[in-house]
């Protein structure tokens, strides 16, 4: 990455653009803009890695942002950023980022990776208790760029990938869940209430609202045919239950 070069300034456009989201109900897009200006201008001189500025000046600005408002007396409440990691960022990740954002509405940033990305699109198993749950997920999650996004990432769930990632957060956690990689539509259904339990503990130890979650809509085997051999002309095809 070069200075000035098109990926960097669109890196820096992405950085900028996490930061209005993250303290838009205290600053101005104008005054953002005006913090990374300044750290550009300090760190950019003399640079010989230009690859580790954008995560440099995302920490500082949020720190200069933070300090900031505690000293206009402004209230300070940014939305917390979270990155979920599975193996392949395919089924794991997807499901407790589209959780996560399905329960916590406006109030949390939420971004999936994997160590070993390969498959470009989530499991359809996945897609399908997703659904079922009333949350759709068309496509997958987007991944950080790089590490910078990802470190600057206020908590790092770990699920089915080494402690160690080589990315470096404020806060690490590792979540136990089976993978739904070839598991059965019945097993995921399974392994998305144990997500959905786990995303809902980090929720409120983030602080973070939680939205009322739809009823979860599973559907039913087909009708046996009645004794008298007469088959049913109407017959209900999902029940409703809560999760």
């Amino acid at each position: 990455m070069e200075l000035s070069s098109t990926v960097y300034e669109s890196v820096f456009a992405r950085v900028t653009d996490q930061l209005v989201h993250r303290f838009g109900n205290t600053f101005s897009r104008e005054q953002v803009e005006t913090v990374v200006r300044q750290g550009r201008a300090q760190m950019e001189a003399g640079s010989h890695h230009p690859e580790f500025i954008p995560s440099l000046i995302e920490h500082w600005a949020r720190d200069i942002l933070t300090e900031g408002a505690r000293d206009e007396h402004r209230t300070v409440r940014p939305v917390p950023e979270v990155v979920f990691v599975c193996e392949h960022n395919a089924g794991r990740s997807q499901l407790a980022a589209a959780l996560a954002e399905h329960l916590s509405g406006e109030h949390l940033d939420v971004r999936s990776a994997g160590v070993s990305p390969e498959r470009p699109e989530p499991n359809p198993a996945v897609v399908q208790v997703l659904a079922e749950r009333g949350v759709e997920l068309e496509c997958s999650y987007p991944a950080p760029d790089e590490h910078d996004a990802a470190d600057a990432a206020d908590v790092l769930v770990l699920m089915g990938v080494p402690d160690n990632p080589g990315i470096a957060t404020h806060r690490t956690v590792t979540w136990k869940i089976a993978d739904p990689h070839h598991a059965s539509v019945e097993v995921v259904r399974e392994i998305a209430a144990d997500v959905e339990r786990h995303v809902r503990e980090l929720l409120i130890q983030l602080e973070v609202p939680l939205v009322e979650a739809s009823p979860v809509i599973t559907p039913m085997a087909a009708p046996q045919p009645a004794e008298s051999g007469v088959q049913a002309r109407e017959h209900v095809t999902a029940t409703v239950t809560t999760p």
